[in-house]
């Protein structure tokens, strides 16, 4: 379940839809692959159309694991699961290393806008959430488990096929179990590149024309399949805040701009 009224292969392929409706028939990768040369990324076509996919079909991915899945069918929330999606999704995206952490900072970020652009995370989180999940009675679990490997596996190689990304997953990477040490590192080490962009500028404006149709796309999918947000407007339309880190896409700018002048 993505949520308690909403199946992770509804809102998934739902938002996968969407994509191929309003992006992929405005040639969205020729965008990527314009953007791409201009920020020295290599990349080809293929690839390019493939991406914003890839990112779409597993940014929620870390909601399959127990407890997330629990809490999802019983309340709707996985607090955190952009971090285990993230994680899980370095184990099984076969690319290119600067082009997967492009992946992995626009999965990391999907839900960022909606807390006022903040990328922070406060030292032991997940351990925090840890506890949370496990009723907060001393006994903290150590490790998210995958239940139903068959079952996402199955998902994952049938929309593969479908749109078009299939080569590029590992599907037989899939972990079972993922500890919260190691994916808390991981979690750790993405937002420390964002906020020292020891990334570099080119990856990481790239990565926004990853985020930008995986926040659309999975709001436009959550607004449509959960009955509890039928009753309010659509996230994405709804004005927001200012990023608080609007200073890193500005140095970045700059730093392109001095680049190329040079």
């Amino acid at each position: 379940m993505a949520s308690t009224d909403e199946t992770l292969w509804a809102h998934i392929n739902t938002a996968l839809v969407f994509y191929n409706y309003i992006y992929g028939s405005r040639n969205y990768e020729r965008l990527i692959l314009s953007r791409a040369k201009a920020l020295g990324v290599d990349l080809d076509e293929v690839l390019a159309s493939a991406l914003p996919k890839l990112v779409i079909a597993l940014h929620d991915i870390g909601k399959a694991y127990e407890p997330f899945q629990s809490n999802v069918r019983k309340v709707g929330t996985a607090q955190l699961h952009e971090q285990v999606s993230a994680y899980v999704t370095g184990n099984v995206l076969f690319i290119d290393e600067k082009i997967k952490e492009a992946v992995l900072t626009s999965i990391i970020l999907h839900h960022s806008p909606m807390r006022g652009g903040s990328i922070a995370v406060p030292k032991g989180d997940l351990e925090k959430v840890g506890l949370r999940y496990s009723g907060g009675q001393g006994s903290v679990f150590k490790s998210f488990r995958l239940l139903a490997w068959e079952e996402l596996e199955e998902m994952l190689e049938f929309l593969g096929r479908e749109y078009g990304f299939s080569e590029y997953l590992l599907i037989n990477k899939l972990p079972v179990d993922v500890s919260i040490r190691d994916i808390s590192e991981e979690a750790k080490r993405l937002y420390e590149v964002l906020i020292t962009r020891s990334i570099g500028p080119e990856i990481y404006m790239f990565s926004l024309l990853l985020l930008h149709p995986l926040i659309v796309c999975d709001n436009y999918s959550a607004n449509i399949n959960r009955s509890s947000s039928r009753r309010l407007p659509v996230r994405f339309l709804v004005d927001l805040p200012l990023p608080k880190e609007t200073s890193v896409i500005a140095r970045a700018i700059l730093r392109l701009t001095v680049n190329r002048n040079t």
